[in-house]
């Protein structure tokens, strides 16, 4: 039985659960590990919020190097049983420079935070350009959804005086998101802002 509930996913999954809730973060990362091996082996397909659970645990943990390492190891491997669909790759992708730029903003990191929930926006607007989901892209890119976004994302790095500049820059970019490319936004917001920085500086 025991044998059995080491190599249950599900069963690991809470047990991590419960052990974090706890306390014993060190052991809910360690059970966390077991499960995705033993997701692995198996044949359901988990969802990527399955797997940002353990960067986030590692975070908590004061861990942050293996967390940023966790993250761009999901970014760059995927996780086990991804569906390697190019249609849903920038949905997962998204999702994790959400969280990434979550990590940031708990590491007081506000400034490179604006330029992954950027990456996150982008990579969604890719992913209902791929997956042909015209109407959602058409709600999503809009001007006033972006100034939205941007709003939401430079008020933590108390950086508003950047917002219209900003949003204009990332419209522009979807206005073609057949062509976006993702490192390009992201070179561009980062030396917006720091530029910015050290003019205000």
């Amino acid at each position: 039985m025991f044998g059995f509930f080491e190599n249950d996913p599900g069963k690991l999954l809470r047990k991590a659960t419960a052990q974090k809730e706890s306390g014993d973060i060190g052991g809910a990362i360690a059970t966390l590990r077991r499960a995705y091996i033993a997701i692995s082996k198996g044949q359901t397909v988990y969802p990527i919020e399955t797997f940002l659970r353990l960067p986030a645990y590692l975070q908590e943990a004061g861990r942050r190097d293996e967390a940023w390492q966790a993250y761009e190891a999901l970014l760059n491997n995927g996780y086990p049983l991804q569906l390697n669909n190019a249609d849903l790759i920038p949905m997962y992708q998204s999702a994790i420079y959400d969280k990434m730029r979550l990590f940031l903003q708990r590491e007081g990191s506000q400034i490179p935070a604006v330029a992954y929930g950027v990456l996150s926006y982008c990579s969604w607007a890719i992913g209902l350009y791929r997956q042909q989901r015209k109407a959602e892209l058409r709600s999503h890119v809009t001007k006033a959804a972006i100034d939205k976004l941007i709003n939401r994302l430079l008020k933590p790095a108390n950086r508003l005086d950047t917002q219209k500049e900003l949003s204009q820059q990332v419209y522009e970019r979807l206005e073609d998101v057949e062509n976006v490319k993702l490192d390009g936004i992201f070179a561009e917001v980062n030396s917006l802002l720091l530029d910015e920085s050290k003019q205000n500086g």
